[in-house]
């Protein structure tokens, strides 16, 4: 297990799925966390887990597509820790048809397209902003931002091009910053996962879960700790040579 022993951590999309993996470890690695999410009754219960390792652990409750929310969440933190040792972007939609299927390129309403980007690209650049200036004080940090299988492969059924857009935004934005960054001494890495046993993956229609699963060589979807535990290890001092690096997780679906 890493040791992050007065880390401070915010995890944005805390409150469930692999958001409230992520927190969960690294709450046992021993870093405070603020458990950021839209869903504050969600964040809180998260949080009062988290106590039961880490004392530090809070709830925020924040739109991190909106900068106002951003600034005023990092406020809290700073207020209280003083410092932000480690950022992780989880926070995302991937909307689907009512029957759990892709929706086709030509339905797409543009203010859906608008939302998802909004929700996965946007938030990344504004919480990597307003974070990564307090990390340039301190001339140390860790940004971990969550991508996906879909960035690189556009891969047929659920998501759809604007999640598949989206998520291979991300991936270039974390590349493009690793490579900004490493001069104020900040890490930027990504986890590309695949699929995943959370409730957005309950929603998906099950001839596609069908079809996805015969692709993985595993045979076998990840568990939200799975995906979690890669993401501390590349958060800690033991991934300190590695910047800019795109680790697939997804059980063998795509090898690069």
């Amino acid at each position: 297990m890493e040791d992050l022993k007065e880390k401070v951590a915010l995890v944005t999309g805390a409150a469930q799925g692999i958001g409230e993996a992520i927190a969960v470890e690294l709450a046992a690695c021993g870093a405070s966390v603020a458990v950021v999410d839209v869903n504050l009754a969600g964040a809180e219960r998260v949080s009062r887990n988290l106590a039961k390792t880490s004392s530090g652990s809070f709830p925020i409750k924040a739109d991190v597509s909106l900068p106002g929310d951003v600034e005023n969440a990092v406020a809290k933190i700073i207020k209280r820790f003083g410092k932000i040792d480690i950022l992780v972007n989880n926070a995302g939609i991937s909307p689907k048809d009512e029957k759990g299927e892709r929706i086709p390129t030509l339905d797409l309403d543009p203010a859906e397209w608008d939302r998802v980007m909004c929700v996965n690209l946007k938030s990344v650049f504004l919480c990597t902003r307003i974070v990564g200036r307090e990390m340039k004080k301190n001339r140390s940090g860790s940004i971990l931002n969550i991508s996906s299988m879909s960035a690189k492969t556009g891969y047929f059924g659920p998501p759809a091009a604007h999640y598949c857009a989206s998520k291979a935004a991300v991936v270039n934005f974390t590349i493009y910053t690793a490579k900004e960054f490493i001069a104020y001494g900040i890490r930027v890495n990504s986890i590309a996962p695949g699929a995943v046993l959370t409730a957005q993956r309950e929603g998906t229609s099950s001839r596609y879960n069908e079809l996805l699963l015969g692709q993985i060589p595993m045979a076998r979807f990840a568990q939200p700790a799975e995906i979690a535990k890669a993401v501390v290890f590349l958060v800690s001092d033991s991934a300190s040579y590695i910047t800019g690096e795109i680790l697939d997780v997804n059980g063998g679906a795509v090898m690069d």
